[in-house]
């Protein structure tokens, strides 16, 4: 199959897949303990989906456990992706793929594969919702972040990550991104084997009424420190801090994105702190200005 320079056209058939993994890589061990993907035909979700917890035979990380919930117990009995490979493989068929971070799900997919004895995916087969925010959105977001932007409901996602329900709101946004203007041009949207993921982690937390961003480039050494005013809303609102460096506005008690008197969100983009409003559902860019000091 030939490398893909463009973004995957959602009007034929493409599968939005995510991994779990225990946490440890070792040459001879699975890392995978969840796998799922779901079908895309022409600019919908099918509904058809593949979707297996599976058992390493081996140790969780307790800080993996955490992310997914997990255990090893809970693998227990589970089929082995050696055993579950071919009918992945044979959902997958010849169609596009897509997966948000999809660096780490390729390197799992490509050790487990490896492993079974299959052939790895073949160059440019993985699209990646993420890269495809930073071009169209100018933003670097998590999925629960890129959600929250597009929005898209993610409620069911909020007591822990599972691989289905991440593979279906990878299909969401992926949906969602290609009705943006842009979309149909993007190019650089697909991982390989061998380039380095830049790592940028970006944390935010209230401090005297402010809104601080702390953005850390593992690559360059740099931390860069970008202060905004927290986007007013009205008592019955808060500002919730997300770990995936987004502030939140939220209704007291509820979870969902929202707010009447300005933006809903508040995050980094291009070193300036940027807000959106969710109008319609539909992300809305508030001028800098009205946000960052």
């Amino acid at each position: 199959m030939p490398i893909v320079h463009s973004p995957p056209d959602v009007h034929g058939r493409v599968v939005a897949l995510d991994t779990e993994g225990r946490g440890y890589r070792h040459d001879g061990i699975p890392s995978l303990v969840e796998l799922a993907a779901v079908e895309i035909v022409d600019g919908r979700r099918t509904g058809a989906a593949f979707h297996t917890l599976l058992d390493p035979d081996a140790a969780v990380n307790p800080f993996a456990e955490a992310v997914h919930g997990l255990s090893r117990e809970d693998l227990r009995g589970a089929p082995r992706f050696v055993d579950v490979a071919p009918a992945f493989l044979t959902f997958l068929g010849n169609s596009p793929a897509v997966a948000h971070g999809a660096g780490s799900d390729l390197a799992m997919l490509d050790h487990d594969l490896a492993l079974a004895g299959h052939p790895l995916l073949p160059p440019g087969r993985l699209a990646c919702t993420d890269r495809m925010a930073k071009r169209l959105l100018k933003a670097d977001l998590s999925l629960d972040g890129l959600c929250d932007v597009l929005g898209i409901d993610r409620r069911a996602r909020a007591a822990r990550h599972g691989a289905l329900i991440d593979a279906e709101l990878t299909a969401d946004c992926l949906l969602a991104l290609a009705r943006l203007p842009g979309y149909a041009t993007l190019r650089g949207v697909h991982v390989t084997r061998t380039e380095r993921r830049v790592r940028v982690r970006t944390r935010c937390a209230l401090l005297d009424g402010q809104v601080v961003f702390t953005v850390d480039d593992a690559e360059c050494g740099a931390v860069q420190r970008i202060e905004a005013a927290v986007p007013n809303h009205p008592d019955t609102h808060e500002a919730i801090p997300g770990s995936d460096g987004v502030l939140r506005i939220v209704r007291r008690g509820g979870r969902v994105p929202e707010n009447p008197d300005g933006a809903a969100l508040l995050m980094v983009r291009d070193g300036e702190a940027v807000g959106y409003r969710l109008e319609n559902g539909r992300p809305t860019q508030v001028e800098t200005g009205e946000v960052s000091l």
